[in-house]
């Protein structure tokens, strides 16, 4: 049976509200180095902690700080309490912390059919030197519901349900080294995704590595530098149904992007640098195509006391070369601009407490297949001839404001405000009834967003809100819209430290555009944990409690009701 018009029901509504009113955010205080950027200085913020594996589609570099709100499925993150988290915080054993072989492993499995695992390693390899060993494993295989267009345009459940099947693998190593005057970190990778539904099968592969190196020193007059470079090799195979009428589809990128900033520093206070960047991707088979992205940002900054100024102007330029379809190039490589504001100026006002953060920049960026596959993995690269896959990203200018602080390293928040202009903006667009990913010719947009943490040692709880207003300008009205409003909202309990109890929504509401609408939703979800000791732990989860049809892609269901248990092991 067809259901039309569907709305969030009120008691949804009113239960994601209530976590809200019931929660608040958890950021440690922290000093301001000197000669540290200023976006870096909130790197263990609500943004990187509750971060999915899925990567955004709009590249990290051209995101101002606060909640991701992007979902997972498989979203577990057990082991409450423990003190070892590497995949949430980045480096273990960093040179000269204490040194300890450790192991922590989780495994999980549930209804619908599916699986869990983590692992991770750390080998201590001596004073100045770390390793970690890493993997990860996801899977579900069930049915889903069908979805349908319906008369007026809404996505509604059509009652009829498919099989399906989702697995995402990844494992690698990451390192560094640490001396007196700087330090260098590494990783190498593989990640891969397999998933069907009933219009495709798909088998991506992927591998990645990074190097970093980075100044860290405490004299006076010094020569900074900050230099990182990634590489990345993507193999996408797509068989699909042939009642679709697409062929089958091969996707080969190989992607490369380096950033250096060097220059001297001056009485730790003054900073000149030169900063230097570039990115490239490659796709062959089923495109052939090539996107350079080349920039310099020449800056001054001063920080001293409670000032923390950067001033500079950034140049960026974008090239595509197509072989195959010349007469169709992404629309963000027709953009005239090439010269970006590069300006933040950050104050704070109560020492220890509060922060004022204001920023105008700009700049291009080159979207990835790769990104967008893992963030939709039911993704088919075009919806009809003549649509690019990829494209970049420019951003003319944004302006942002940013209110954040702690109190007492119990409570911390975050309120900020954007405004600014975007070319070639991600966006799902319907042709008859097969989406696909498109990029908006230039869109004003306006952001608003809040992120609150309480943490006690009995009591941690968080939550965020974001609301968009996109105002777009394109040839038709067909892409649907990210959602205006969407966050989450959590609560964690714990008895003597042994015995954990959660309780959190997630939620977006309606979105589209005129002639499409996917409705909203709210994933309330719930979770307990009990630790035998320090080592051991066996935990509980279920999801989506209130069944509702989650869209993260359109016509693309994720499950219903869910439930998950396993264990959590740590030496």
């Amino acid at each position: 049976m067809v259901m039309k018009n569907r709305k969030i029901p009120f008691s949804n509504i009113f239960i994601a509200v209530a976590f809200f009113l019931a929660a608040m955010p958890c950021m440690n205080a922290q000093e301001i180095n000197p000669t540290v950027e200023v976006s870096r200085r909130f790197e263990a913020s609500l943004k990187e902690i509750h971060k999915s594996y899925m990567k955004p589609v709009i590249p990290d570099s051209l995101l101002m700080d606060g909640v991701d709100f992007s979902y997972s499925v498989f979203g577990r993150k057990y082991g409450a309490g423990d003190d070892f988290v590497p995949r949430r915080f980045g480096a273990v054993n960093l040179p000269g912390g204490k040194k300890e072989p450790v192991f922590v492993f989780s495994a999980a499995a549930g209804l619908p059919l599916s699986s869990s695992a983590s692992l991770d390693l750390a080998i201590p390899c001596g004073k100045d030197f770390y390793l970690t060993v890493y993997g990860d494993h996801d899977g579900y295989f069930g049915r889903l519901d069908r979805l349908s267009v319906g008369d007026y345009g809404e996505i509604v459940r059509t009652g009829w349900r498919y099989k399906s099947m989702l697995m995402s693998n990844s494992a690698g190593v990451s390192g560094g080294y640490a001396w007196k005057g700087g330090r260098l970190h590494f990783r190498a990778g593989y990640d891969g995704i397999m998933s069907e539904n009933e219009s495709i099968s798909r088998r991506f592969n992927s591998f990645v590595a990074d190097f970093g190196i980075v100044s860290h020193r405490d004299d006076e007059d010094y020569f900074y530098y900050d230099i990182n470079a990634h590489y990345g090799y993507a193999d996408d195979w797509i068989v699909p149904v042939p009642a679709t009428g697409h062929a089958n589809a091969g996707i080969k990128e190989n992607s490369f992007d380096f950033t250096a900033v060097i220059g001297p520093v001056f009485k730790r206070y003054h900073r000149i640098t030169a900063g230097i960047s570039l990115e490239f991707a490659k796709y062959d088979d089923y495109r052939s195509l090539m996107l350079f992205n080349v920039g310099f940002t020449p800056q001054y900054r001063y920080a001293r006391d409670r000032w923390n100024i950067g001033a500079g102007i950034r140049f960026s330029k974008a090239f595509v070369q197509e072989t195959a379809m010349p007469g169709v190039a992404p629309s963000g490589a027709n953009a005239t601009n090439w010269i970006f504001p590069a300006v933040d100026v950050s104050f704070e006002a109560v020492r220890g407490y509060l922060w004022l953060n204001a920023v105008v920049d700009g700049g291009n960026a080159v979207n990835l297949y790769s990104d967008a596959v893992g963030r939709y993995p039911y993704l088919y690269p075009s919806g009809n001839a003549g649509t690019a896959f990829t494209d970049f990203t420019v951003i003319p200018y944004r302006m942002s404001f940013s209110i954040a602080g702690n109190v007492k390293s119990r409570f911390s928040y975050d309120l900020y405000l954007r405004y600014g202009k975007v070319e070639g903006l991600p966006a799902f667009a319907m042709d008859g009834d097969c989406p696909y990913l498109t990029y908006t010719l230039s869109s004003g947009l306006f952001t608003a967003g809040a992120s609150l943490s309480w943490k006690s040692e009995r009591v941690e709880a968080h939550a965020g809100v974001e609301y968009d207003d996109y105002s777009v300008t394109s040839a038709d009205r067909r892409e649907l819209l990210p959602p205006a409003f969407k966050g989450s909202a959590s609560v964690e309990y714990n008895w003597r430290k042994r015995f954990f109890i959660s309780v959190g929504a997630d939620f977006a509401g309606e979105w589209g555009s005129v002639a499409y609408k996917v409705p909203g939703w709210v994933d309330l979800h719930v979770g307990a944990e009990y630790c035998f000791s320090k080592k051991f732990s066996v935990f509980l989860s279920a999801g989506n409690l209130l069944n509702d049809s989650i869209q993260f892609q359109p016509l693309q269901a994720l499950p219903g009701i869910n439930f998950m248990a396993g264990v959590c092991l740590k030496l």
